[in-house]
């Protein structure tokens, strides 16, 4: 995954600004494109909006492709909320800071958006399926939040899930927003399942990491979230205080909505079954004002024969 150093300009977070696709298929609107969802933040994480597309260049393969297709259009997505209900996570107080917090994030997204919500302990369950009702999303994750918490927690089951149907969703921007500590106790799936099928994925995680640091866990977890995002093409958040958690999860609904889709066409690229690299950049001069851009990008794509 491609980093512009995020992480080191916004304290206390660790943030990987990138989204799109990774694997050399149309999705359901581009029958003959590769189409990338790329975020450009500035210096403290804030989404980048009214570039064009002569402000960026691609990259595969180290070589300089042609953009076949630009939008920066606020279109709706269909987005998964994936919440952590397990009793591990009840522990830290920052999970409901976090929970909560999730029906400001749906009201800050586009209006159109679908949104489903999974919950997650000894078992995955769907607590509201697909919907642009705020009422019903909201009303879900309260429930949520007074669940009796079980201790198990199927981390990588939930997920595979959540990646499925977040590839059945209508809309083209697909995004799976995860609450968790990380940590995997109970699922069926191994391990290394669910990363095979996240490295296929065209699924951006965003992950909302709730941990407490002195907990001997907290690294373990804090990796497997930082994985999922880097993998996926999405960002990973590390609340340091509860104050933090709605301004991480303004900024992530920022953006799913203001995300550059930016592609290729499918007969400009190889066919070989192999993963290829590729890159966007900002075209000097773009005005700044002085701010400092980040560019986020998946750092490679699979091509399929």
């Amino acid at each position: 995954m491609a980093l512009r150093s995020v992480a080191a300009v916004i304290s206390s977070l660790a943030v990987v600004t990138v989204s799109g696709a990774r694997q050399a298929k149309p999705d359901s609107g581009h029958t003959d494109k590769l189409v990338f969802n790329v975020c450009v933040a500035d210096r403290n994480g804030a989404a980048v909006v009214g570039l064009e597309e002569q402000d960026f260049s691609a990259l595969v393969d180290k070589r300089p492709a042609k953009i076949a297709y630009f939008t920066s259009e606020n279109s709706p997505a269909s987005i998964v909320l994936l919440l952590d209900t397990s009793s591990t996570m009840r522990k830290y107080d920052a999970w409901d800071e976090a929970a909560s917090p999730l029906t400001r994030f749906v009201a800050q997204c586009n209006p159109a958006s679908q949104f489903l919500l999974i919950t997650f302990n000894s078992a995955p369950e769907i607590g509201a399926d697909w919907t642009s009702n705020a009422t019903t999303i909201d009303d879900a994750i309260a429930i949520a939040e007074n669940r009796k918490r079980k201790q198990a927690t199927a981390l990588y089951d939930a997920c595979m899930l959540a990646i499925d149907k977040a590839a059945q969703a209508p809309y083209d921007r697909k995004y799976i927003v995860l609450v968790s500590n990380g940590i995997d106790t109970s699922s069926k799936a191994r391990a290394d399942q669910f990363h095979r099928l996240l490295r296929g994925s065209l699924i951006p995680f965003f992950c909302i990491d709730i941990t407490d640091p002195h907990d001997s866990f907290a690294v373990v977890g804090r990796i497997e979230m930082e994985h999922i995002a880097s993998v996926s093409g999405g960002g990973a958040f590390f609340p340091g205080s509860r104050q933090e958690v709605p301004k991480l999860i303004g900024e992530i609904a920022q953006w799913t909505r203001h995300a550059y889709q930016i592609g290729f066409n499918l007969a400009s690229l190889p066919k070989d079954g192999k993963y290829h690299k590729v890159a966007f950049k900002l075209r000097p001069p773009v005005q700044t004002g002085g701010t400092e851009y980040y560019v986020g990008f998946p750092d490679e794509f699979y091509s399929a024969k």
